[in-house]
């Protein structure tokens, strides 16, 4: 009994050997034939966009000669490149357009086109001598793009003078933020991005010798001069889950942002009296000579109306 015992114990364990050979086996199999899933880094061009503009989705360091290029968009509808297939060009009433290289096009963003876009990208084996299966990247980018309706820019004072100080605030927004900075571009060719400084406002009294600065969500500029005049742009990002307790910054869906922008003009003391009296003098000369010719014209017109005037 104890030999049948032994020999029942020694075909288990040959029985579980060989099906636990015939398990790698598979497992292998499956390894070679099916390729582990990489990331994709998607882009939109531009990177901020508004409603009513188009965007371009771009995935970076695509591999030539794809087999399939497949993005599926919010609504879950799929649209689909394959490369045996003919490519046409694209039709230029439609709305989403899927390029050549895998990059989708969306025209006239609307609230609709919010929401995340997947792409997904197959490409044959590496090394076709060994019995791999095809290659699979995908990736995904949040699509949200700016409310500039809501957002306001209050500038004061609003005709500012050479030597003054500027203040621009932006209303219309919730008052807590995530992120917000200015860019300016000025006439003279000076392009700068201009972040919160984390500091407060200084006073009046205060000496503030640095020309442009942001505190909180305001810019402040100091001592203008006429080269300040310009386009001062702003954007600001607010999480929707603000009040909902959570710390940090939330993700891409739950980010709410807004662009505004503003011209400043910068003109010296005394240009735009000088303008409205210069305005002036010319509407007075202008009349007086008007009035003068007409005087002149006169007896003329006395001499030709005389023959048929009765006589007195």
């Amino acid at each position: 009994m104890q030999f049948e015992h032994q020999e029942t114990h020694s075909d288990l364990l040959d029985l579980f050997m060989k099906r636990a050979s015939m398990f790698s086996c598979i497992l292998s199999c499956l390894l070679q034939l099916v390729s582990a899933q990489e990331n994709l880094t998607v882009v939109s061009v531009p990177e901020n966009p508004i409603e009513g503009q188009s965007i371009l989705l771009h995935a970076k360091n695509i591999r030539q000669g794809f087999v399939r290029c497949e993005w599926t968009q919010p609504s879950g509808e799929n649209i689909v490149l394959v490369s045996d297939a003919k490519f046409t060009p694209a039709d230029a009433s439609k709305v989403v357009v899927l390029h050549q290289n895998c990059s989708l096009t969306i025209k006239n963003l609307r609230s609709t086109d919010r929401g995340r876009y997947t792409v997904k990208v197959t490409l044959p084996p590496a090394k076709q001598q060994e019995p791999t299966g095809p290659e699979i990247y995908i990736g995904s980018i949040f699509l949200t793009f700016c409310d500039e309706k809501q957002i306001r820019i209050r500038v004061e004072p609003p005709n500012p003078l050479v030597g003054q100080n500027v203040k621009m605030t932006p209303g219309g927004m919730p008052a807590k933020n995530d992120l917000c900075f200015w860019k300016q571009k000025t006439k003279s060719g000076v392009q700068k991005e201009i972040h919160d400084s984390g500091e407060e406002p200084p006073n009046k009294e205060q000496n503030q010798q640095q020309k442009i600065k942001q505190y909180g969500c305001s810019l402040h500029l100091n001592q203008l001069t006429e080269a300040d005049s310009g386009n001062y742009s702003i954007y600001v990002e607010v999480s929707s889950d603000q009040n909902s307790g959570r710390e940090g910054k939330g993700t891409r869906e739950q980010i709410m942002c807004y662009r505004s922008q503003t011209q400043l003009i910068v003109t010296r003391s005394g240009s735009a009296s000088l303008k409205y009296s210069a305005g002036i003098m010319a509407g007075a000369l202008l009349g007086s000579l008007t009035w003068a010719s007409s005087l002149s014209l006169l007896p003329l017109l006395f001499g030709v109306l005389s023959p048929f005037s009765p006589e007195c």
